[in-house]
């Protein structure tokens, strides 16, 4: 959980400057993991499930999977000295710069999901409503459309018509025309809705019944939307309108008192919302969220710049040497040695005897 300087220099040879360097880094990067810690840790702990104990177990476990990663990484960098450039690099471009992004976002996203959960819970609300609402509006415009059925009737009573006003009224077609068209007279009372088998109604009055029939499910729809938009307007609350008009969606998303079923989904909301927010340039409306985002990127980016410009100081090159180690291995045999030579040296003018 905490960085330490000697994992940023090695033993080879260490100056004061060189820990002094070292210390300030393990604790830059000690202060960005537990700003973004903060922050991931409300968000693995919603996504985990903050109302029961496994949630906040497991929260704290892949929090300190993620101090533990970063600071190796760092780790990984700062011995970026001669023969391991290639892996800093690599430590760098696919980890430290990414994970440091990562840390960064999922900071802000824990941040959006610990201080807007009403907020997000509204905005699902609305999400839902909005698709019920438009599965009555489409439903309304299949409604509206001209019905297979009665486009071919109307084509027949409108083809009938037609020739009907080409015979003249002796003509013997145009009796048999009128009743196939209209009916005979002596059913001009007649209630054709009342039988029940439409090939025993004349053409146009097939059409009539059809189209009024029609007419009648496009108002009852229409009805049914302007009801649901005014009563949705009376609410002003789009989760009491939910759970009110259509109790079966409500349930399938929210608890009784409104929270999310689901954990997974309340953290779902909130990257939705907050990506969206973030695209649109709607900054002001993120409140906390931004402010920590920004204040995480830039201790992020300054950790990053600090830890790979400490790889390449002179000093902690030297730390990690080898051949500096083996120089200092030598030179302390050496003085070894020749402690060892005076100390006999001594005994001897002392005669043999010990000291």
């Amino acid at each position: 959980m905490v960085a330490s300087p000697a994992d940023f220099h090695g033993t080879a040879y260490v100056t004061a400057a060189t820990h002094k360097d070292s210390q300030l880094v393990a604790s830059g990067v000690t202060a960005s993991n537990w700003i973004d810690g903060a922050g991931n840790f409300s968000l693995f702990l919603f996504a985990c499930g903050a109302g029961n104990l496994l949630g906040w177990i497991t929260a704290s476990l892949l929090t300190g999977l993620l101090f533990k990663f970063d600071k190796d990484i760092c780790t990984t960098v700062a011995r970026g000295r001669k023969g391991n450039h290639r892996v800093a690099l690599v430590a760098i471009l696919f980890g430290l710069v990414p994970l440091s992004l990562l840390k960064s976002f999922g900071t802000g996203l824990g941040v959006e999901v610990l201080q807007n959960r009403t907020q997000l819970e509204q905005l699902q609300a609305s999400k839902i409503v909005n698709a019920v609402l438009d599965d009555q509006r489409r439903q309304l415009k299949r409604l509206e459309a001209p019905e297979a059925g009665t486009a071919a009737v109307k084509e027949q009573c409108r083809s009938g018509q037609a020739t009907l006003s080409r015979l003249a009224y002796g003509d013997p077609r145009w009796m048999s025309l009128q009743v196939e068209l209209y009916g005979e007279w002596s059913q001009r009372r007649t209630d054709w809705s009342r039988t029940t088998r439409s090939g025993q109604r004349p053409i146009c009055v097939e059409l009539k019944l059809l189209e009024d029939a029609q007419r009648q499910r496009v108002a009852a729809e229409r009805e049914l939307l302007e009801r649901s938009e005014q009563k949705r307007l009376r609410f002003g609350n789009d989760q009491r309108f939910l759970q009110t008009s259509f109790p079966e969606r409500f349930a399938a998303t929210f608890e009784p008192d409104g929270t999310f079923r689901s954990p997974v989904q309340l953290v779902t909301v909130g990257i939705e919302n907050f990506f969206t927010m973030l695209s649109r340039g709607q900054w002001a409306a993120m409140g906390l969220s931004i402010y920590v985002l920004s204040f995480s990127l830039i201790t992020s980016t300054v950790v990053c710049a600090l830890v790979i410009a400490h790889s390449r100081r002179p000093g902690v090159a030297l730390s990690w040497s080898d051949d500096v180690r083996q120089e200092r291995d030598r030179w302390l045999a050496e003085q070894l040695k020749a402690y060892d030579n005076d100390a006999a040296a001594g005994d001897t003018d002392n005669g043999g005897r010990p000291w």
